[in-house]
């Protein structure tokens, strides 16, 4: 996994991103590797590597074939500085753990500012597997600080996640409020 461009996202802005605001990063790297895992931007092969059935244990996922993957990781990858999804892998097993999405929107308010929303965190449940949690916490809690650090280094006025009401706590622990008076809305045209 050497080329850059196979990342969605180059990693070493990954690590110049985490580094320039006293992250946690050098300590979720090295708690990380000791355990054998690696904290990276998705990568191109990474359907092989099961990051889909990683998300499908958190939303329906639909037929999404190889080709399609490699289509829609192309398309993601092309638009630079909006798309930033990070995964932890499990070297020895090859598999994709855990991942967090961070979306850029660009606006014209906030004197033409960027807007974060964080989708997506989910780390592997899967009762066959050995138990992801280490030292420093819980493998959600580290893609949610990277997710979250990143927002805040690449200058979002604001970072929004939708939240069932179980799992409020565990976000507030990174800064995120239930702002009163704000509502989630949504329109589906697929089930």
């Amino acid at each position: 996994m050497a080329e850059s461009a196979e990342f969605l996202f180059p990693l070493d802005k990954l690590k110049d991103l985490l580094n320039s605001n006293n992250s946690k990063y050098d300590i979720h790297e090295s708690d990380l590797l000791s355990r054998n895992l690696r904290l990276r931007p998705l990568h191109k092969e990474d359907f092989s590597k099961g990051y889909l059935d990683l998300l499908a244990q958190h939303t329906k996922v639909g037929d999404v074939s190889a080709a399609k993957f490699a289509e829609q990781f192309q398309t993601m990858q092309a638009y630079k500085d909006i798309y930033y999804i990070v995964v932890i892998e499990d070297l020895a097993a090859h598999k994709i753990v855990a991942t967090g999405t961070l979306e850029i929107e660009h606006k014209f308010i906030h004197s033409a500012a960027l807007r974060g929303r964080i989708e997506d965190v989910v780390v592997d449940r899967e009762a066959s597997i050995k138990d992801y949690r280490y030292s420093q916490g819980n493998l959600a809690a580290v893609i949610m600080d990277v997710v979250t650090t990143m927002g805040k280094v690449l200058g979002c006025y604001k970072i929004s996640l939708e939240s069932e009401d179980n799992i409020i706590k565990f976000y507030e622990k990174f800064g995120y409020k239930v702002e009163p008076g704000q509502n989630y809305m949504a329109v589906r045209y697929r089930s």
